[in-house]
Parts: C-alpha cells; structure tokens; sequence
C-alpha cells in the first residue's frame, strides 16, 4: 500500500512563498540600483579586472540573452506567455509536493521568485535588466575562448537568472536523488537473483 505524501501546509506555503517574494524584491531592488547609472551600460564598473564587471544592459530577449534576435512581436509574445505559463506550472507543482522534500520545494521557490522578478521587470520597463558580467581573465584561457567563441565573457545576467538556475539545479538533484532512492531496495530486503 503506497502512502501518500504529507501536502504542505499552510505554514509551509507562507515560509517558500515567503522566500520567493524576498527574491524578488532583492531583484529588483538591484536592478533599481543599476538601471539608474546608464553610464554602466558604456563603461563597465571593473570589480575585479578581467572577471568580475557590473554593466547596465537592457536585456530583450530571455536568460544570457537568448532569443535577443528573434522577431519582435513573436519574441514578445512568447517571452510573456511561457514565463506565466511556468509561474503557473510551479505553483501547482509546489501545491502537490510533499512537505518533507524541503530542497525541492527551496528549488521552486528559487524559480519561482527568479520567473516573477524577471516577469515583472519586463512589464515595468519594457525589458530584461542584466548587470553581473562574468569573464575569464588567465591569459591562455582567455585567448583561446575569445579565438573559439568570440569573447571570453559569459552573457550578462541579474539575480533573478541566478536563482531560476540554482533552483532549477536543486530540483534536478533532489530528482535524481529521489529516483536513486526509489529504485535502491528497502533496508532489510534483498535482492533476488532470479
């Protein structure tokens, strides 16, 4: 007989709801700070030369900028769609997970928080604020990305970005590590060899 998984309770709704709403004002409280110094957008602040820069781009596209060449009223259309799709998605999944999977649940939290930040800079400005440049400064490396890719800069991103990927990568874990689980025998029983 297959038990059933306590549902979260209301108490555990409000603390992972509670998480994604400080994600989001965290998002857009440095993108606030950023989108007021457009000189950033012409010189970078140079945290730390070669890695580290803070820019103030206008991102129209997704996450590392993908679909920034993409058609205009398609792009814009499909960049609100899928992103209130997604919102939708995880708040119904987060409605049926167990209370007891906490990292999943931080997980979704992380991307639904990352989504809304993300959801709401592109309805209050008209786009994407990315300001975190990372790049690879040692030398070779930095020779040999530039030659093979171009540069050796990751596309800038925002703090919402970086939460829809580290929740999405706990949620990946917390999966493979419940499928491993599941597929291991209980202690106690062996396994036939039939």
């Amino acid at each position: 007989m297959r038990q059933e998984p306590l549902r979260l309770s209301r108490l555990g709704r409000w603390r992972y709801g509670l998480i994604s709403a400080i994600l989001v004002i965290a998002d857009q409280a440095t993108k606030s700070c950023v989108d007021g110094r457009p000189q950033w957008g012409r010189e970078p602040l140079v945290v730390l030369s070669g890695y580290f820069e803070i820019v103030s781009w206008r991102n129209p596209g997704m996450m590392f900028s993908m679909l920034l060449n993409a058609p205009d009223p398609w792009r814009r259309i499909f960049l609100t769609a899928v992103p209130l799709a997604a919102v939708g998605v995880i708040v119904y999944l987060m409605s049926r997970i167990g209370e007891q999977e906490h990292f999943s649940l931080a997980g979704f939290a992380l991307v639904l928080g990352g989504a809304a930040g993300n959801i709401l800079d592109r309805f209050l400005r008209g786009s994407v604020v990315d300001f975190l440049r990372f790049g690879i400064g040692y030398e070779p490396v930095r020779r040999w990305l530039e030659g093979t890719f171009g540069t050796s800069w990751w596309p800038a991103f925002n703090l919402a970005d970086s939460a829809i990927c580290i929740g999405a990568a706990a949620i990946a874990i917390e999966t493979l590590r419940s499928t491993r689980s599941s597929r291991s025998p209980a202690p106690g029983t062996a396994r036939s060899s039939g």
